[in-house]
């Protein structure tokens, strides 16, 4: 019966390996003697059974490894690549054995596979890579909902509010029956007092009370704040008719 390690490539692998080493390869001359029968020469001979098993473990190991050494060095999954193809080796040198040893690495390697796994997510986000990662995503996050709270807020700009409690100098102030967090540029506000939005940036809205001489534009004033106003009949009788 042929030794399937006469064949393998693994096999081939470790004769050559054998050949540069033993002495009685090396009688002959490598300029004296043509590449083609110096190959045949490394190939032609047995590899020893007991470099497999060793060989096969010690891939498979060196694979596992890779994958957790990419992530600490941030290589792209490149090593991840070549520990691929170590333990995928491995479990052939394995086979190359016998099928009995093939059966047990491949198991093995099947089982370790997800405690590999398993602990690439636990040690991950202490990675400099996850926390390159981590800290990009918790930026964006921010930056996403910064710009969406000052697109609810800038609509504000220009309209008028009231002050629901003391501005020294922030407080609170209701638009349109939203309560709103405001500063003011360093005056004090009573509650009651109506105040005009002047800017909205990073999350701050800046107000500044209303003088009751002050003119504001018809369109910017809250239908609420007419019920502040007061107002008079037409219909009603003047003073100096009454009198």
């Amino acid at each position: 019966m042929m030794n399937l390690s006469t064949w393998s490539p693994t096999g081939r692998i470790l004769n050559l390996a054998r050949g540069l080493s033993f002495p009685k390869l090396k009688e002959t001359a490598w300029w004296s003697t043509r590449p083609r029968n110096r190959c045949e020469q490394i190939l032609s001979g047995p590899v020893p059974m007991d470099w497999l098993m060793p060989t096969a473990w010690t891939l498979v190991a060196l694979g596992l490894t890779a994958a957790l050494v990419d992530l600490v060095l941030g290589t792209a999954g490149l090593l991840v690549g070549i520990g691929t193809i170590m333990v995928v080796a491995g479990v052939a040198t394995a086979f190359s054995h016998s099928p009995g040893m093939g059966l047990t690495v491949l198991a093995t390697t099947t089982i370790a596979l997800p405690l590999v796994g398993w602990l690439l997510a636990r040690i991950f986000p202490w990675t400099p890579l996850g926390r390159s990662v981590l800290a990009r995503s918790t930026s964006v996050d921010a930056t996403v909902s910064e710009f969406r709270s000052l697109q609810e807020l800038e609509h504000l700009e220009g309209r008028l509010g009231v002050a629901q409690s003391y501005l020294r100098p922030s407080g609170v102030v209701d638009f349109e029956g939203r309560r709103i967090d405001c500063i003011t540029e360093g005056l004090m506000v009573d509650p009651g007092q109506v105040v005009r939005c002047l800017k909205v940036s990073a999350s701050r809205v800046l107000v500044r009370p209303v003088s009751p001489g002050e003119e504001t534009p018809l369109a910017s004033i809250d239908s609420d704040l007419f019920e502040l106003i007061p107002t008079r009949s037409p219909h009603a009788p003047s003073s100096q008719g009454d009198s």
